[in-house]
This record gives C-alpha cells, sequence and structure tokens, in this order.
C-alpha cells in the first residue's frame, strides 16, 4: 500500500489529476447507480448523447463524457476505465515530464472534445454504418482523450514504443492504428457512436501534434489549471518540465565517476586488466561523446526552445533523460 502511495505521490500534477478524477468518478458511480433518478440524470445529462445531434443542446456533454465508464455493466465499465488509464499512465508521464503538465491537459480535454465532435457528425450522417439496433447512442470513457495524447507523441516522438505482455516493445504509432482497427471490426457490438469518438480523439490528436510542431499554440488555456513548471516557448524558461532537471543529475554523477576510478584488484591477472581497462575506456568514450551531444542540445534549447529541436535530437534527449 505504501509503495502504491509513493507511486501516485511521484505522478505528474496534470496526469494524477486525470487519473484520480476518472477513477474516483466511477467509484462514485457504482453505488449512486443504485438510485433510477441518478442513473438517469447521468445517462440524459452528463455522457454524450450522440442521436439527433442532442449534446449540442448541452455542451459541457463533451467534457464530461470523457471521465465517465458507464457501460452495459459495471464489469464492462471497469475494464474499460482499466484500458483507458494504463495507456494514460503509459504514454502521459513521459509527455507531461518533457512537454508540461498543461499541454498533457489540453491534448486530453481538447481530443475528447474532438471525440465527441466527429461521433455525432458521423453518426447523424451515417446513422446505419456502425451501428445496429442493439448499439448504444450514448457515448462515455475515456478512451478518446487517452488516443489523443497517444497519438500525439507518436507523431511527436516516432520512435516512441510501449512494452506490451507476451508480444514485447510495439511502436506508438502501430498499437494507435492497431487499436483503432480491432476496434472498429471487432469490439465495435454495433456502437458505431464510440467508434466515431475514438477515432476523432486520434484524429485530434494528430492536428494537435501538428500544430504545436508549427509553433501554433493550442494549449496556453491550460496554464489557468496547470501554471507551475510549465515549459515556455522561447528563452532560456524553456525547460520541458522535469527533463533537464534529470540531465543535469545525471551529467554531474558521470563527470563525478572521472574522478573516481575502480581500480583493479591485486588478484587481477595481467590480461585480465588489459581487457578491463579497454572495456572502461570504450565505456568512457561513449559517455563523453553522449555528455557532449547533451549539452549542445541543452544549450540550443536555451537558446531556441524545446521546439526548435529535430526529432533525432529529441530522441537523444529522451534517451539521455532515462539513465
Amino acid at each position: 500500500m505504501n509503495q502504491l502511495n509513493t507511486w501516485y505521490k511521484l505522478l505528474p500534477p496534470a496526469l494524477r489529476t486525470l487519473l484520480t478524477i476518472n477513477v474516483v468518478l466511477f467509484v462514485l458511480w457504482i453505488p449512486l447507480s443504485i438510485s433510477q433518478g441518478v442513473n438517469e440524470f447521468f445517462h440524459q445529462h452528463l455522457t454524450l448523447q450522440a442521436a439527433d445531434y442532442q449534446a449540442f443542446k448541452q455542451p459541457w456533454q463533451f467534457i464530461t463524457y470523457n471521465f465517465l465508464h458507464i457501460k452495459g455493466s459495471e464489469f464492462q465499465g471497469l475494464i474499460a476505465l482499466a484500458i483507458g488509464m494504463m495507456f494514460l499512465v503509459a504514454v502521459g508521464r513521459d509527455y507531461e515530464e518533457m512537454h508540461g503538465s498543461h499541454r498533457l491537459f489540453a491534448v486530453y480535454i481538447i481530443g475528447g472534445i474532438g471525440g465527441g465532435i466527429l461521433a455525432i457528425t458521423l453518426q447523424g450522417l451515417f446513422p446505419d454504418l456502425l451501428t445496429n439496433r442493439t448499439g448504444l447512442l450514448m457515448v462515455s470513457g475515456s478512451m478518446s482523450a487517452v488516443l489523443a495524447i497517444m497519438t500525439a507523441v507518436a507523431i511527436l516522438h516516432p520512435y516512441k514504443s510501449i512494452a506490451l505482455l507476451l508480444i514485447g516493445p510495439v511502436k506508438l504509432l502501430y498499437l494507435v492504428l492497431g487499436y483503432l482497427v480491432f476496434d472498429t471490426f471487432i469490439f465495435s457490438n454495433g456502437e458505431g457512436a464510440t467508434i466515431y469518438a475514438h477515432w476523432g480523439g486520434a484524429l485530434f490528436g494528430f492536428l494537435f501534434a501538428k500544430a504545436e510542431s508549427s509553433k501554433i499554440d493550442l494549449s496556453s488555456w491550460a496554464l489557468y489549471f496547470f501554471p507551475r513548471g510549465t515549459p515556455g516557448r522561447s528563452g532560456s524558461s524553456k525547460d520541458p518540465e522535469g527533463i533537464l532537471s534529470r540531465l543535469e543529475s545525471w551529467l554531474a554523477s558521470s563527470k563525478g565517476s572521472d574522478e573516481v576510478k575502480k581500480k583493479p584488484t591485486s588478484r587481477q591477472k595481467p590480461g585480465k586488466e588489459r581487457t578491463w581497462r579497454r572495456a572502461e575506456t570504450e565505456v568512457e568514450i561513449v559517455e563523453t561523446s553522449m555528455e557532449g551531444e547533451v549539452d549542445r542540445i541543452l544549450d540550443k534549447i536555451s537558446a531556441e526552445g524545446y521546439d526548435s529541436l529535430t526529432p533525432e535530437e529529441k530522441k537523444i534527449l529522451y534517451e539521455a533523460s532515462k539513465r
């Protein structure tokens, strides 16, 4: 329990907030759903009503549906919550630490709203395309917003991979595309509106990433919610939250290790000693080269900002921050 509490406290603020809201609302929903009045209120006013453009009459639904997991049963809701939060933590933590809390929160909300808009639009234009008579025209769940984050990260950091059980590392972009394919043709259960929302989340995550790459700021409004420790867009204050402090610690420890050399013991044979020294020299060369490259990238961030980095430079910075 203490380990879980420590893990939770160490989460960056936006990720911790999103995770808490989703989990707490689901836990509260279970006993509250017993009341028919509360049940109807949640369904009619807080989930996304995709039929006949009803959600446009209650626009707050475009936000609230992203934090509710009201499915056919409590078990289905729990599974949806678990999958969404698993991907959110796996991808959102690194993204928030490199780009700032306000950007993670912004892409979550923008992706969810975009997913809702696309769901209602396509459901109105093609009501029978992916929807059968048993399918629901009510959308809830975090997956549209989470897919927006996953897609944005896949575009901004194409080298990003996630390790899947029994499969191993999979590139994030392939994972997003695979999820959308399986979601459309295997897991749909005739719920076309939900599928459309997932497509929309991924689409708006893509557009968000492209806008950020083109220096179009879509996330400054989120500074109202997460004003502290958020990177700017120019000057020396452009410090991707958390990453530079980790790099500074790594550089300091790496340079400090040069002053304390491990000496071979008297029991080591001359041949083994030469092999050990040669291997140590090769490692030192690699570390020195990496330090120099990281220093150059940090200078570039100070002068031009994080967004000026090339994909390769971002990859080097990302890998170095994990050391």
